[in-house]
This record gives C-alpha cells, structure tokens and sequence, in this order.
C-alpha cells in the first residue's frame, strides 16, 4: 500500500469512528485527523480513543499511545479488508483492569 492511500485509510478509518460515535451518543465527537499526534477523536469526554487502521497488530503499544492521554483508553482496529460500513463490528481493545470496572459499573459480577 502507498504512503497517500495509506493516509488515505487512516483519514476514512478515523472519519467512520468519528460518525459511529455522533450517531451513537456522542454527538459533539469529530476526528482529530489522520496522522496528528494526539487523542485520534475529539469531543468525547472522558475517553481517549486510539484508531488503527493497519496490518501490523501492536495492541500494547497502542494502549499504551492511548494511555498517555487522560480518559479510559482504548483502540478501535480497523481489520485489514474491512470496508468502513463494517465500523460497528470492528474489535476494540482495553486493558483488563479497565473492562472489569466498566462490567462492574454495568452490574456484572459483585458490586463495587
């Protein structure tokens, strides 16, 4: 894949995450832009949104991108073939510690 349309994917991965989340709660959410350093989608509070759309697979390291920034970290991927109407099935990685509070929050397992 060339530099541009590479660029180009990671423009369109990030403006779908974007969308998904207006659409879903989270109306003021707009993408930060494709190769900016930073939280990768702006005006969700509270969340610091890492969006890959890549072959390689670095979760670590993403997470780690992400939790440099405040708000509970994540990474949204994009699979390599998948087209951007797909967005609602693309896998999202947290840390352990962080999804085990969330499910906790949400009333699964003992109350905190």
């Amino acid at each position: 894949m060339s530099v541009t349309s590479s660029k180009k994917r990671g423009a369109a991965t990030q403006m779908a995450v974007a969308d998904y989340f207006v659409h879903h709660g989270w109306p003021h959410a707009t993408d930060a832009g494709a190769g900016r350093g930073g939280v990768d989608i702006l005006g969700v509070p509270g969340l610091s949104i890492e969006v890959k759309g890549r072959r390689d697979f670095s979760p670590s390291a993403w997470l780690r991108e992400a939790r440099t920034r405040p708000g509970l970290p994540m990474v949204v991927h994009r699979p390599y073939g998948s087209g951007v109407n797909a967005v609602p099935d693309w896998p999202v990685t947290l840390r352990l510690c962080d999804l085990v509070v969330l499910l906790r929050d949400a009333g699964y397992g003992d109350p905190r």
